[in-house]
């Protein structure tokens, strides 16, 4: 094979190999279950060898840039070897099984271990006045050459001769623990040092390197349809009497809120708006609990499905709760469900509007929400509860995805149509955009106090976060290039536009016992961060390749190649730190969860990409070079539609480690 055909094979055909053959796996585990897929697939001698054939390649790379003197990006390629090397080990090497505890009777770890582990007690922790669980603990006495006593829980574990315990689950009868067990002397620590360096040589190059430049923009167009407001006359709760009681505290969703909060979410998953009829939501639900009969027959329960609403003989968009139940009383939805084996869309359709009639029925009988005494020591304070209360009044992300997108559109138009007139238009437009990017920051600061954590830990979340994340960027970014100004404005509102009219859901959440981590929040952040980046990429490369088509002159490669690059090392950073995280929580540094497979996916898309922008010949001719930016382009775009299928289809076709919803 000739050098130039090697070059092709590892650079190229092996990773876009690999990048099949994971996407792949991902489906059989969904049809055939993680273990078949683990046996034949993760854990099979041709995988590994797949493996080996790519470090083949990386350790050639290695080998070039040291010739070269180029030390940081050598270090990535080492990087690469190391965290190789650590699965080679975990593989051969590690052990990992469950150990089943019950109370005072001590059971041996494995039959190499010389010490013994026995349940002294199990108590379950909750989030103050509430029955939700914070944390799951377990003391146990080690009992060996000598006789300790530790604790292990959730994102605390305990570590003795080398062995690792994890918090996992636990009996019915709290007088049982369940504890993963995990032991793996080599390949932790050359998985561990691979990330160290992979960190150190990112930060080396990227400091050589700088940032990107941006060019243009793609400009769209956005038709919003506003539901029209249905009018009934149903008795209802006065303005007044219900206003009276917004900010009585209850226990709602494991959380102790104020009962604003309370009618809003229910009143937005039901109708899908934050108020009916003219009617705020505190009085929707209160007539709802004091006029049951009469509400009935109000149509406020949105299906979206136009097939189910056909089924039910629906003329809107809307059903009352009459609507769906037949003249003898059966529930219509219960036996279209059992029917509709082929049809995903209509079942997923079906057991929304049954958990929309499931929510009315908790709150007609009672039990969807407690209310909390004025003498419950754990009442939030009257600070508290105002945060809270003007968080939910005021719904920025609809706000600002309407005047983010307006306004980059608008100046999307006036960059290129009317140059000066723009020249005129930025310092007003960035002073606006500070303003923007001012509130944004105050709401999700607000939403991290009402919380009490960093608001990363679902869909809504993260999206927000990302809107915010682009927004800053391009703020300081639009110093360098004008044409930030509309980049940041257009992301920011396709982001927050994301956040309002898809499935996501906006409530504020306590967090699960695993996911109070450290951990969990800058792995999410830095991985967020990545995606920001990568999209401020992808909309560079669509309007390059516009500006091509119509043979306007366009920025050189790197421009777009280094916002990739810096976008691929926090990718890589926010993996690793994903790995550490998984090691600290479930004994394992990589599960081969569908998320994290796609995660490398993306990894390995964008690999691919950057190898391709920055390998080409300098000294070719101009048309040459042409060619080589456009399938640049391409290429990118096509990774990115890896990224989307990471970030929303894995959860919407998979489930996993990652699917805590």
């Amino acid at each position: 094979m000739t050098k130039k055909g090697f070059l092709f094979v590892v650079r190229y055909a092996l990773p876009v190999v690999m990048i099949a053959v994971l996407a792949i796996a991902t489906f059989v585990e969904k049809q055939q279950g993680s273990d078949y897929v683990h046996r034949e697939v993760y854990a099979s001698p041709w995988f590994i060898g797949l493996w080996a054939a790519l470090m083949v390649g990386v350790a050639f790379a290695l080998i070039h840039c040291l010739r070269r003197r180029q030390w940081s990006l050598g270090g990535l390629h080492l990087s690469f070897l190391l965290i190789f090397v650590g699965a080679l080990f975990t593989h051969a090497t590690a052990y990992s099984g469950m150990l089943h505890l019950r109370m005072n009777t001590p059971e041996k770890v494995t039959e190499e271990a010389s010490f013994t582990l026995t349940l002294k007690d199990f108590t379950v922790q909750y989030y103050p006045g509430t029955a939700t669980p914070s944390d799951f603990i377990s003391t146990v006495t080690v009992n060996g050459k000598d006789t300790t006593t530790a604790t292990i829980s959730m994102n605390k574990i305990l570590r003795h001769e080398g062995y690792r315990f994890y918090q996992t689950s636990f009996d019915a009868d709290h007088e049982g623990s369940i504890i993963s067990v995990s032991r793996d002397p080599w390949g932790m620590g050359f998985t561990y040092a691979g990330y160290l360096v992979f960190l150190l040589s990112g930060i080396g190059l990227l400091a050589r390197r700088g940032f990107a430049r941006g060019t243009a923009l793609l400009p769209v167009a956005l038709l919003l349809l506003i539901p029209t407001e249905m009018r009934a006359a149903t008795p209802v709760v006065a303005r007044s009497s219900a206003d009276s009681i917004a900010t009585e505290q209850v226990i709602y969703n494991g959380r102790i809120a104020p009962f604003n909060t309370m009618a809003r979410d229910v009143v937005v998953k039901i109708y899908g708006k934050p108020t009916f009829n003219g009617l705020t939501a505190e009085q929707v639900v209160l007539s709802f609990m004091a006029y049951r009969r009469e509400w009935m027959e109000q149509k406020i329960i949105k299906i979206k499905h136009g097939g189910l609403r056909d089924s039910l003989g629906l003329e809107g968009k809307y059903a009352c709760i009459q609507d769906l139940y037949d003249t003898a009383g059966n529930y219509r939805l219960q036996q279209w469900y059992s029917q509709t084996n082929t049809d995903k869309s209509l079942r997923q359709a079906i057991e929304q509007t049954d958990e929309k009639l499931a929510l009315l029925t908790m709150l007609t009988q009672g039990t969807l929400f407690q209310t909390l005494s004025e003498d419950n020591p754990h009442r939030l304070s009257d600070v508290r509860v105002s945060a809270e209360m003007a968080y939910n009044a005021v719904p920025l992300p609809s706000i600002l995805f309407k005047v983010c997108l307006s306004l980059g559109f608008i100046l999307f138009l006036l960059y290129y149509a009317t140059p000066r007139l723009f020249a005129r238009l930025f310092k007003p437009m960035f002073f606006l955009q500070v303003v923007l990017s001012l509130a944004l920051t105050c709401y999700v600061g607000l939403r991290a106090y009402i919380s009490g954590h960093v608001p990363l830990s679902n869909g809504y979340e993260t999206m927000l976060f990302i809107g915010w994340l682009v927004l800053l960027i391009c703020v300081f970014m639009q110093r360098r290039n004008q044409i930030y100004a509309p980049i940041g404005l257009l992301l920011c509102g396709f982001s927050t536009l994301v956040c309002s009219i898809s499935g996501m859901n906006p409530q504020v959440t306590s967090l699960m016992p695993v996911l109070a981590s450290p951990w969990m929040t800058i792995h999410v952040a830095v991985v967020m961060i990545a995606y920001a980046l990568f999209a401020l990429a992808l909309i560079l490369t669509v309007v390059r390749l516009l500006q091509r088509a119509a043979h306007a002159e366009s920025d050189a490669i790197k421009g777009v190649g280094r916002i990739v690059l810096v976008a691929e090392w926090f990718l890589g950073v926010g993996i690793a730190l994903g790995s550490v995280w998984a090691n600290v929580s479930w004994g394992a540094y990589w599960s081969w969860d569908p998320k994290e497979v796609w995660a490398l996916i993306t990894f390995i898309a964008y690999a691919v990409v950057l190898h391709y922008g920055y390998a080409g010949d300098t000294s070719a001719e101009p048309t040459a070079k042409r060619r080589r930016e456009v399938r640049f382009d391409l290429m990118a775009v096509g990774a990115f539609l890896l990224l989307v299928m990471t970030y929303f289809g894995v959860n919407v076709l998979f489930s996993g480690l990652h699917s805590y919803a």
